[in-house]
């Protein structure tokens, strides 16, 4: 048995730390206005919606017709913002202060599970761990550029913290993954978070559970029964929010994901597209679809 050193547990926490120290002081020397300087274009779109959740009780962007364009996860958690803001009464860049804090928070989160997961999988962890491109490299260009630093690229007002833990309590649960019901249960709770957390990655979820089916059938049977439970949680989750969607809003499929695509008619072309008449950011795009 593996007894693992409280020097690999303070590493993990101390990577957690220098994901939302750095963000703290940036907001405390240059004030609130800081906070437009890490958010995201589309992070306003959040904002507004959760505004008028918070105002008139439904999900709308123009405050007139009903809207999912967006992913729910943090839709969610950005109204629950919004209706503390309503209540408490602080500024509106007050409360884009308060998103950063709270991206930086999850992000620290993920990282600290990530961690963790390290520690359990190799009996230690390794303090080049701090030097992640969400460790010492974040915190040094977050305070030196925030705008274009990488604590923008994660800590954005958007879904990408969430998504970010999603993937680490993925792992986490994964390796945990015995012939017990409740390791499968896990795991299916973890690919839901991930799932409603960005809705496209339902497509990666599906991938997931056929390779791990596949490697149950070849390598460890035992784990076939857990990873039914599993694909039932997330069945049952995904079902329960189409449902929601459909009747709230009229459709299962986020109208911003409709609006960018051909769904549910694919085109071939749209994909060849990429590769035969190349933009300025096709390898960026490409990089960003294919490469996670």
């Amino acid at each position: 048995m593996i007894i693992h050193g409280r020097r690999s547990f303070t590493i993990a926490w101390l990577a957690g730390l220098l994901i939302v120290v750095p963000i703290l002081v940036d907001l405390a020397l240059r004030g609130t206005r800081a906070a437009v300087t890490y958010l995201a274009h589309d992070s306003f779109y959040y904002l507004a919606v959760g505004k008028n959740f918070a105002n008139l009780g439904r999900f709308t962007f123009d405050g007139t017709r009903p809207t999912n364009g967006f992913h729910p996860l943090w839709q969610v958690c950005v109204a629950m913002v919004e209706l503390a803001r309503a209540k408490g009464g602080w500024s509106d860049l007050a409360n884009l202060s308060l998103v950063v804090v709270i991206c930086a928070l999850i992000v620290a989160a993920a990282m600290v599970v990530l961690g963790r997961t390290l520690i359990a999988a190799y009996g230690r962890l390794s303090p080049l761990f701090l030097l992640s491109i969400m460790g010492l490299v974040g915190a040094a260009v977050s305070l030196c550029h925030p705008r274009f630093g990488t604590m923008y690229t994660f800590v954005n007002g958007m879904e990408t913290p969430l998504a970010l833990l999603g993937y680490a309590l993925t792992l986490a649960a994964g390796l945990r993954l015995n012939s017990s019901p409740r390791s499968g249960a896990l795991l299916g709770a973890a690919l839901a978070f991930l799932t409603l957390s960005r809705l496209d990655h339902a497509i990666l979820v599906g991938v997931l559970l056929g390779l791990l089916i596949v490697r149950a059938v070849i390598l460890e049977r035992n784990t076939l029964r857990p990873l039914l439970y599993a694909m039932a949680v997330v069945a049952g989750v995904l079902t329960t929010e189409a449902i929601v969607a459909k009747s709230l809003w009229g459709g299962i499929v986020p109208l911003s994901g409709i609006a960018k695509s051909t769904f549910p008619h694919p085109k071939i072309e749209n994909i060849l597209r990429l590769w035969t008449v190349p933009s300025e950011d096709t390898w960026g795009r490409l990089a960003q679809l294919y490469l996670p």
